[in-house]
């Protein structure tokens, strides 16, 4: 090693390191693997877990073609797994509400949660994935729950082949139908409530436009029998009540051209003369 970040590895001989090897040839991105010789240099992960890392390499080579040498770089699992939990944390408002996982290409997780880390899962959508297939289904998992699941396979680049990895999604089944619950008693309630203000709106019209039909049937009454007396109510509540109204009002003008308008208490009065007659001899 002729030169590396902080000096850690310096003069090591990395010659039988698969990332070398392969780095003097072609481009390489290797798999997921615990760290070997900078676990002698750097402390462990949180929790004392072992480092683990990601490597990758490319040949060095002079412009007439003659190998130079390999530029590596190891790529720190901890930073990827923090990557993801910040993603997670923001779509879901601050709390994830689903799972993610990378697996390998055997189907052993890489990164999720800890009690599942280095464990191979054996479902019919991770085998789905692994075969190239992008697939959603319903699967029970280890821990006896069931989760709607999705998986999609990672591929490569140009000539880069990629890792064969799997990029997996959860979310517990009783959570996400929770949610779909609560949505469609949000949507209940609302009817309900939309239901009720349409009832007291309809109801406060019809009081609106019932009071004039009323006040203008009533006048309609008494014409009828006679009593011209009562002038005619004037509405302008819509335009059927004031043609009614401004109708009865000229059918009364007409009737009081006609004849003397007749007092509320009953037909018109009569002159009455009154006479005495002689006392009998």
């Amino acid at each position: 090693m002729v030169a590396s970040s902080q000096r850690l590895l310096e003069g090591a001989d990395v010659s039988a390191r698969p990332w070398f090897r392969a780095g003097t040839q072609a481009p390489f991105a290797g798999d997921l693997h615990e760290a070997l010789l900078l676990a002698q240099k750097l402390p462990p992960g949180p929790n004392g877990e072992p480092l683990r890392f990601v490597d990758i390499a490319m040949p060095l080579v002079r412009k007439d073609g003659v190998p130079l040498g390999v530029l590596g770089a190891h790529l720190s699992w901890a930073w990827a797994s923090e990557v993801a939990a910040s993603v997670l944390e923001r779509s879901g408002g601050g709390k994830p509400e689903m799972d993610a996982f990378v697996l390998s290409r055997e189907g052993v997780v890489l990164m999720g949660p800890k009690d599942l880390q280095g464990r191979k899962l054996e479902l019919a959508s991770v085998r789905a994935g692994l075969q190239g297939v992008t697939k959603t289904s319903l699967d029970v998992w280890p821990d006896g729950r069931t989760y709607f699941t999705a998986v999609t396979p990672t591929r490569g680049e140009g000539d880069y082949r990629g890792l064969g990895w799997v990029v997996l999604m959860r979310r517990d089944a009783d959570a996400a139908l929770a949610d779909v619950s609560a949505l469609q008693h949000g949507i209940l309630f609302a009817s309900l409530a939309m239901a009720v203000g349409t009832l007291l709106a309809g109801w406060v019209w019809a009081g609106r436009l019932s009071r004039p039909l009323q006040a203008l049937a009533e006048a309609a009454r008494r014409l009828s029998q006679g009593d011209r007396a009562t002038p005619v109510p004037p509405t302008r509540a819509f335009a059927e009540a004031t043609s009614l109204s401004a109708s009865l009002v000229q059918i009364s003008l007409a009737l009081d051209a006609r004849g003397p308008r007749t007092p509320p208490g009953g037909a018109a009065a009569k002159p009455v003369s009154a006479s005495r007659e002689p006392a009998a001899p």
